[in-house]
C-alpha cells in the first residue's frame, strides 16, 4: 500500500445511472497497449470477476472499487483516478527481509480551505477531491484528482522468489483465494482511500484534515497546531501517542476493537506481555497452550550465533539446528526473512504447539503474515514486541499462557480513541497517514494488507473517518437501481450491503448489459450470497429482484 508491508489515457465512464448525489468516480487508464490494465493473458474467472484476461480482471477490479465509494461518497463534481500497473519495489533489505510495495497513491491537488465554500477548516489543505465534494462543483475542472499505481512485480518469479504473494481478483473477499495472494480489491479500496483524504503532511502549522483530526495525546493538540518539528517528530514516533479526535469514527472503533490479549509467562517470576494475534492458525485464549517457550536455532558457522529466522532452508537460508528440542514446545522465532506463515510450518514439523513471532523493529507487536501457506498452519501463532522477545529469549519461559484484559482495547488508547499508526521508527509514506497496525479486527487503513480484510462488504471505521474531515455521503439512504428503490441500506452496522448492490449491479450491467438473463444470473448469485452472510433480508432480496427485472 503506500509503502506498505499494501490506458492509454482513456476515461471508462459508468454506464449506469448514478444514486442521486452519490460520486461519479471513473478510471483514466494509464497503462500502455497490453501492459497492466490492458494485458491480453488469457485467464479464468474468479470470486465474482468475470474478467477473462488479466488485463479485464485488473479493470473490473478497479472500476468496482471505485463504484464502491462512489455509492458511499457525495460529490457534484466527477472524481478521475489515474490508474496503472508499475514495477514497485520488490527487493530483499540488507538484513535480509523482503520489502514489497504492493500499491502507492497520493491526491493530485490540494486547496486551502478559505479557499473552499463551506469547508471547517480555513487553514487545512484540502485534497481536490474533498475540496469538490464541499465545494459543490470542481475546482480544477478537466484535472486529474487521484494517481494510484500498482505492482505488476509481485506476480513475476523473481519477487515471488523472496516472498511476492501475486495478486488475487475476485470481488468477494478472500473465500476462495486459497494461495494467500494479496487481495487486489482491498488493496486498491485502500489506495483510493489515500487519494480522497487519508493522509497528512506531518508538518507544524500546516495540516490537511486528516492532520487536524490527528492529536498528540503527550502534547494535548492536533498535529498542526504542535510548533516544533522536535516535538512533532517525537509525537509521531511514539508508539499509541497519536490518535483520531473525530467522534465518528471513535464511536465505531469503541464498538468494533477487541479487547486486548495479553501472555503471561513464568520466568519464573510472572511477566505479562501484550501480543498481536495472527489471523492464521487456532487462537482460543482458553485453549493456548501452557508450555515451555524455547528459542528456534538455526544452524551457524563455528564461531557464529546462530540466527532464529526458522525459514528452515527457504530463500537459501539455513535450516533449523534445534528440531527435536520444539518437541510439544511453544517456538520462539525472529520475524523479518519469512512470513510467519512459513516458520509455523516448519516448526509444526518439528512438533511445536504454538509459535510466537517476536517484532524485528521497536514498538508495539506486529500482526504475524500468514504468507501463501497460512491456511496450512494448524498451531495457535501470536506476535510479541521486540522488547518482550529480548526478555523471553533471555531466559526461557518455563509455561505461558494467554488471557483477556476486559480493561483495554486493541487499538485505542484509554480514553477509547483510534491509535494513528506512529511506529518508533519513521516510515516514510506510512507513519502517520494510516491506522495503527496495533487495531484487531485489522482496519482497511492500516499500513499492511490483511487477509481477513473484505472491503467489498466492510470498509470498518474509514467511511466515519471521511465523516469527521468533511466528506458529505450516502449514509441514511438506501440502494436504488435506477429509479427503484432496492430498501437495501446504503451502510448497516458497519457494512456497505446498498453500496455492494450498487457496484456489483454495474459490473454485471457492463458484463453482461446485452443479456437479461446472463445479468439476472450474474445478480442473483450475489444477491444469495450477501442473504446467505446476513448482509440482506430475504425480503430485500426480493425488492432488489424487483428492480433488476424493470430494467
Amino acid at each position: 500500500m503506500s509503502k506498505c508491508s499494501l490506458t492509454c489515457g482513456i476515461a471508462l465512464a459508468l454506464a449506469f445511472a448514478s444514486q442521486a448525489h452519490a460520486a461519479r468516480i471513473v478510471l483514466v487508464n494509464e497503462d500502455t497497449p497490453g501492459v497492466g490494465l490492458n494485458e491480453t493473458t488469457p485467464t479464468t474467472p474468479v470470486g465474482g470477476n468475470p474478467g477473462t484476461t488479466i488485463g479485464q480482471q485488473r479493470v473490473i477490479a478497479y472500476t468496482y472499487a471505485m463504484d464502491l465509494w462512489g455509492a458511499l461518497l457525495k460529490s457534484d463534481a466527477e472524481i478521475r483516478v489515474q490508474g496503472s500497473f508499475a514495477p514497485l519495489s520488490c527487493y530483499l533489505q540488507p538484513n535480509g527481509s523482503p520489502y514489497i510495495v504492493l500499491g502507492q497513491a497520493s491526491g493530485l491537488g490540494r486547496v486551502r480551505g478559505n479557499q473552499i465554500p463551506g469547508a471547517a477548516l480555513a487553514e487545512a489543505w484540502y485534497p481536490i477531491s474533498l475540496a469538490n465534494a464541499i465545494a459543490g462543483k470542481d475546482l480544477d475542472a478537466g484535472g486529474d484528482d487521484i494517481y494510484t499505481a500498482f505492482s505488476s512485480a509481485i506476480d513475476q518469479p523473481e519477487c515471488r522468489a523472496i516472498g511476492g504473494p501475486g495478486w488475487h481478483y475476485g470481488l468477494r473477499g478472500n473465500a476462495d483465494n486459497r494461495d494467500g495472494k494479496s487481495n487486489f480489491l482491498n488493496v486498491i479500496m485502500h489506495e483510493i482511500g489515500h487519494g480522497l483524504g487519508v493522509s497528512g503532511y506531518g508538518i507544524p502549522g500546516v495540516g490537511t484534515p486528516w492532520d487536524y483530526s490527528a492529536r498528540s495525546n503527550q502534547f494535548a493538540k492536533a498535529l498542526p497546531l504542535i510548533e516544533s518539528y522536535a516535538d512533532l517528530d517525537k509525537a509521531t514516533t511514539t508508539p499509541g501517542d497519536v490518535v483520531w479526535a473525530g467522534p465518528r469514527a471513535n464511536a465505531s472503533a469503541g464498538l468494533l476493537a477487541e479487547h486486548r490479549l495479553t501472555l503471561t509467562a513464568t520466568l519464573p517470576q510472572q511477566a505479562v506481555y501484550d501480543i498481536a494475534p495472527a489471523y492464521f492458525g487456532p487462537l482460543d485464549p482458553a485453549k493456548f497452550p501452557r508450555a515451555a517457550i524455547v528459542p528456534v536455532l538455526d544452524e551457524a558457522a563455528p564461531g557464529q550465533a546462530p540466527t532464529s529466522l526458522a525459514c528452515d532452508g527457504m530463500y537459501g537460508k539455513p535450516k533449523i539446528a534445534n528440531g527435536e528440542a520444539l518437541r510439544g514446545k511453544i517456538a520462539l522465532v525472529d520475524r523479518g526473512i519469512c512470513r510467519t506463515g512459513v516458520q509455523a510450518l516448519a516448526v509444526q514439523k518439528y512438533g511445536a504447539i504454538g509459535l510466537i513471532s517476536v517484532s524485528n523493529e521497536p514498538g508495539d507487536p506486529v500482526t504475524p503474515s500468514p504468507g501463501q501457506v497460512g491456511s496450512q498452519v494448524t498451531i495457535p501463532v501470536i506476535g510479541v514486541s521486540q522488547a518482550a522477545g529480548t526478555a523471553l529469549r533471555a531466559r526461557t519461559a518455563a509455561s505461558a499462557g494467554l488471557s483477556r484484559d476486559t480493561t483495554r482495547f486493541f487499538g485505542l488508547d484509554t480514553a477509547k480513541h483510534l491509535r494513528l499508526y506512529t511506529p518508533a521508527l519513521y516510515a516514510g509514506g506510512s507513519t502517520l497517514s494510516h491506522v495503527d497496525t496495533d487495531m484487531s479486527p485489522n482496519a482497511l487503513m492500516e499500513p499492511r494488507e490483511s487477509a481477513t480484510l473484505m472491503a467489498h462488504i466492510n470498509v470498518d471505521v474509514a467511511l466515519d473517518m471521511f465523516e469527521d474531515m468533511g466528506w458529505p455521503t450516502t449514509r441514511g439512504q438506501t440502494a436504488r437501481l435506477g429509479n427503484c428503490d432496492t430498501t437495501v441500506p446504503m451502510v448497516r452496522d458497519g457494512f456497505i450491503p446498498g453500496a455492494n448492490i450498487i457496484a456489483h449491479y454495474k459490473m454485471c450491467d457492463r458484463a453482461f448489459g446485452g443479456s437479461n438473463s446472463k445479468l439476472r444470473k450474474c445478480m442473483t448469485e450475489q444477491l444469495q450470497l450477501l442473504r446467505d452472510q446476513d448482509h440482506i433480508s430475504g425480503r430485500e432480496l426480493g425488492q432488489t429482484q424487483k428492480c433488476i427485472a424493470k430494467r
